[in-house]
């Protein structure tokens, strides 16, 4: 989404949704987790980090549909695709911090990037799967952390 379209939502903070991928699956919860974002304001970032190549292309399509940007990463180590997420992450919220940043991961090494991107001031908040949700995560966010298996059962506000 360009500046453009989010000038229209002064009032309403900025929202960015990056997913790990390949931790915790989007594909039967993209709406409910554009719907939860929206709802805490204008999403501006819609980042899904994997690898493009083992996904079917009705199933990338759909998520570009609904303005999910793929970041594919051809993964030649076992964290690879965690460090370039981390990266980008680290680089948007240096230079245009969104007021909330939504992770969707499980991985406990996204508990540094956690804490560091809080002492910038922005808020974090973390969705996941409840049967693999990291512990250090759940230390770093007692109250921002959501499971997908919930996200449909949220009440949106109007």
């Amino acid at each position: 989404m360009s500046s453009q379209a989010i000038s229209g939502h002064c009032n309403r903070p900025t929202v960015a949704v990056a997913v790990d991928g390949q931790n915790v699956g989007i594909r039967k919860n993209s709406n409910a987790i554009l719907k939860f974002a929206s709802n805490l304001g204008a999403v501006s970032i819609q980042w899904v980090y994997h690898n493009c190549r083992r996904l079917k292309p009705d199933y990338e399509a759909r998520l570009q549909d609904q303005d999910w940007q793929f970041i594919d990463v051809a993964v030649s180590t076992k964290n690879e695709l965690d460090r370039r997420m981390m990266t980008a992450i680290k680089k948007l919220c240096t230079s245009q911090p969104p007021d909330i940043l939504i992770l969707v991961t499980n991985d406990k090494d996204f508990s540094p990037l956690v804490e560091d991107v809080q002492k910038r001031g922005v808020k974090v908040i973390v969705i996941g799967r409840r049967s693999g949700m990291s512990k250090k995560l759940k230390r770093c966010l007692p109250n921002d952390i959501f499971y997908i298996e919930d996200l449909k059962q949220i009440p949106l506000v109007s």
